[in-house]
């Protein structure tokens, strides 16, 4: 009796196929020792290979899988195989699509350990860790190797992330006003002067009350750098009242500036009769003696006159003026 028909079975083979393929399939070289025993580093070597393969995120080879691979395809090693062209003929004799490799050394009390990611397909570097630890042995496989892990899977998550979305490109927007609404693709964003987003097509809008709404599509190339500066204008409705207002407050303005000039110029009117009745008294005097306290208030009189009627003159110049906007 057959436990699965054929297409149970094809749907349990593809499901299986499907849930590797969304994994980065890679593979670990073991650390190069500088400074510390080769054991020593296959142990760290093999901290860092568990955090990966219990994080489920990835496809990674055991050494000794790697190892048998290896040896059926004759690969043949003389002395430590760090180099990138090294590690990218190992990767590609194990079918991988990236290889982790690196270093660990210690001088005197510090360990240092720097790990990188190759992309086989390419030869080149994805990403480089570099941590320092001056601690024990003990503290460097308890703590730093999965510290380095975790920063690794953080890495190589980021980068799947950007492979599945594609090639992206930068776009520097600015709007005015500078409290407009901008949509991107759909969606709301702040002006800002490197804007990350998909390459292709690009809609964008622009957004405020009063003003008419802006609306345009661009094509952004893969890593191009493009600039936007949009200026709404304002809406014929909003200039129109805009142009009203300003009406209406020059006229407010005319008239407090009329009210003003008239009020001084009066005042000045009645000022100048003051001078001219003190005038009058000090031309009157017949005693002899110092009379500069009466001429005194002469030429106050005189002066705050000057002041009255000079300043209605001047705020119906300005007044005046208004009717030129």
């Amino acid at each position: 009796m057959h436990l699965f028909s054929k297409a149970g079975l094809f749907a349990l083979v593809l499901l299986y196929t499907v849930s590797f393929s969304e994994k980065l399939n890679l593979a670990i070289n073991d650390l190069d020792p500088q400074g510390i025993e080769a054991s020593t580093s296959a142990i760290l070597s093999d901290r860092i290979r568990a955090e990966l393969i219990n994080s489920n995120k990835f496809r990674v080879m055991e050494r000794s899988e790697m190892q048998n691979i290896l040896k059926e395809q004759g690969f043949q090693q003389s002395g430590a195989c760090n180099d990138n062209a090294c590690i990218v003929e190992i990767g590609q004799l194990l079918g991988v699509k990236a290889m982790l490799a690196g270093t660990i050394g210690k001088i005197e009390n510090l360990y240092t350990v720097s790990v990188r990611m190759i992309n086989i397909q390419t030869g080149e570097i994805e990403f480089v860790i570099n941590e320092n630890c001056e601690c024990p042995v003990k503290s460097l496989l308890n703590e730093m190797m999965p510290a380095i892990a975790k920063k690794m899977i953080a890495r190589i998550e980021l980068q799947k992330k950007k492979e599945k979305q594609g090639a992206t490109g930068y776009l520097a927007l600015t709007v005015k006003p500078a409290k407009a609404l901008l949509v991107v693709n759909g969606d709301t964003v702040q002006s800002k002067k490197a804007l990350e987003i998909p390459a292709g097509a690009v809609k964008i809008s622009a957004l405020f009350k009063n003003y008419s709404p802006f609306d345009t599509s661009i094509t952004l190339a893969a890593e191009e750098k493009a600039t936007l500066n949009i200026a709404l204008k304002k809406t014929p409705e909003f200039e129109a009242e805009l142009k009203s207002n300003k009406k209406r407050n020059l006229w407010i303005i005319r008239g407090i500036a009329g009210a003003l000039a008239v009020g001084s110029a009066a005042f000045g009117v009645v000022v100048n009769g003051q001078a001219n009745k003190a005038y009058d008294d000090y031309k009157a005097l017949t005693t002899p003696g110092d009379h500069s306290a009466e001429y005194k208030a002469v030429t106050d009189k005189e002066n705050f006159r000057n002041i009255l009627l000079g300043a209605a003159g001047g705020i119906t110049a300005a007044g005046l003026i208004t009717f030129a906007f």
